[in-house]
């Protein structure tokens, strides 16, 4: 990611649909509302995880 990129913007990249994504950085869930002013740093440990229904 570029610098000055956020959570957000990773979000947008890498995950087809946002809105169920949680994502956690450094072990700490960020609410989706919180994504956009939270920048990106080298060496984050970040996880996205999506939930998806099956049967």
């Amino acid at each position: 990611m570029p610098d000055g990129a956020t959570l957000h913007d990773l979000v947008a990249r890498f995950a087809p649909n946002p809105a169920l994504v949680v994502t956690e950085l450094n072990g700490t869930i960020i609410a989706a509302a919180a994504r956009q002013g939270q920048p990106v740093r080298d060496k984050d440990t970040i996880e996205l995880v999506a939930f998806m229904g099956g049967g």
